[in-house]
């Protein structure tokens, strides 16, 4: 998704559930992010 498609997107959200989403999104990726980063460290 494109950072203009997510602007439109966030218009037309409530504010909050735009927040609410952002905050998941960022978690989600930094959830993944760690994971993927221990694995890597494992497999050395």
């Amino acid at each position: 998704m494109s950072i203009y498609m997510l602007g439109e997107l966030m218009k037309n959200l409530d504010l909050k559930v735009a927040i609410e989403v952002s905050i998941k999104i960022i978690l989600g990726v930094i959830l993944t992010g760690s994971i993927g980063y221990n694995r890597e460290k494992k497999a050395w």
